[in-house]
């Protein structure tokens, strides 16, 4: 997918953000005047979930890299990552962001269910349960001060009851002051349909990028992929 009035012409959405968090640098001390994370909005089926897959991919395989001891299984998820990358054009990320990735749909199922909570808090259940280990806010937060981040928060606009939306709002915006507050070096990737999104994130922290529509050679292509696989 390709970032509508993109200056340069080329760069595709993936290989844009990865470019810009390899040259950004966080400084917390500007970051409230500053939109150096990102807000992806596109239509159905253009790609925006695949985006953040990717992308995620992208700087699990440059962590990975270097790595020893992977199983067989891992070790050819990062073949066929690095493969799908050098396909598209796009270079491994060079800055070694970790990546934590955070559907929006199940934060909002948690918000109903069992009430708000916090980015930080979120994303620690979500390593407890997924790890078999208990992991605490604290941790969390111990990882996002010694080392650069990318939150992906995938389908704001799945977010269908207002008041869900407006506190996961509230709570991505204490995230970033939290940040300011802490010098977290970190990074938010946001993804949204436009008609489920009023602007709600705010302008100060966040700028918009909007997907292009495929061009007939590349959805026939991407088409044509898909059928061999």
């Amino acid at each position: 997918s390709r970032i509508r009035g993109d200056e340069s012409g080329t760069q595709g959405a993936v290989a844009r953000i990865i470019d810009h968090c390899d040259r950004t640098r966080v400084d917390m001390v500007h970051q409230l005047a500053s939109q150096l994370n990102f807000v992806v909005v596109g239509g159905p089926g253009q790609g925006k979930t695949t985006v953040t897959n990717l992308i995620a991919q992208a700087y699990r395989t440059a962590l990975l890299s270097d790595a020893n001891g992977l199983s067989g299984a891992a070790q050819q998820v990062l073949h066929s990552t690095k493969l799908r990358l050098e396909g598209e054009g796009i270079a491994l990320p060079r800055s070694r962001r970790f990546p934590f990735r955070i559907d929006l749909a199940s934060l909002a199922e948690r918000f109903t269910q069992r009430g708000e909570v916090s980015l930080v808090r979120w994303s620690a259940e979500q390593v407890s349960d997924r790890g078999g280990t208990d992991m605490s806010s604290t941790a969390i937060e111990k990882m996002l001060a010694e080392w650069p981040w990318l939150v992906i928060l995938d389908g704001l606009d799945e977010v269908a009851a207002p008041a869900i939306r407006d506190s996961i709002v509230r709570s991505i915006t204490d995230f970033l002051e939290d940040a300011a507050r802490h010098d977290w070096d970190v990074i938010l990737l946001c993804t949204t349909r436009p008609q489920g999104y009023d602007g709600s994130l705010p302008s100060v922290f966040f700028r918009q990028l909007e997907l292009e529509d495929l061009t007939d050679a590349t959805a026939l292509a991407l088409a044509n992929r898909l059928i061999e696989l």
